[in-house]
């Protein structure tokens, strides 16, 4: 299992924070890489709530809400990606309030690649480099978002 935890510091409050993370089909407002997330599904919030999101480049995943807790700030998403090279992937997000109007948001992924050795090789090496950049892109959108309010990414 590939892991990897990207950390952030926002000056906003964790109330604000946590609530872009629990707005479930909003997560397009600030990934600067998907164009829309609509729910799939009768579920609109909280455990087992689905999404598509739907990448600028064409591509997309689902993703499902297998862990949620409202009252601690978090959740686990579970992911489906044919376009990559992953397999038993997941999401743990954690919004913690480390003062009045400051926020520390928790992003962690764990994935196991497809491919057997040269999967492990390319994970390494690749992805794992490639997917900390989306994330760091993730959290540096939602901080923009939450500064301006805009929709963050090419639309």
């Amino acid at each position: 299992m590939q892991s990897i935890e990207i950390v952030k510091q926002l000056s906003f409050d964790a109330d604000s924070v946590w609530q872009k993370w629990d707005d479930i089909s909003g997560i397009y407002k600030f990934h600067p890489l998907i164009k829309s997330s609509p729910i799939s599904g009768e579920k609109q919030n909280g455990l087992g709530t689905k999404r598509i999101c739907y990448f600028n480049d064409g591509n997309e995943l689902i993703e499902k809400v297998i862990k949620y807790n409202a009252e601690q700030r978090s959740m686990s998403l579970s992911i489906e990606a044919d376009f990559m090279p992953i397999k038993n992937a997941s999401a743990d997000i954690l919004v913690t309030s480390i003062g009045d109007t400051k926020t520390q948001v928790e992003f962690t992924m764990n994935f196991d690649a497809k491919f057997g050795v040269l999967g492990l090789i390319l994970a390494k090496l690749v992805m794992k480099p490639k997917m900390k950049g989306m994330l760091n892109q993730l959290l540096d959108g939602l901080d923009s978002h939450l500064a301006s309010g805009e929709v963050v990414g090419a639309r």
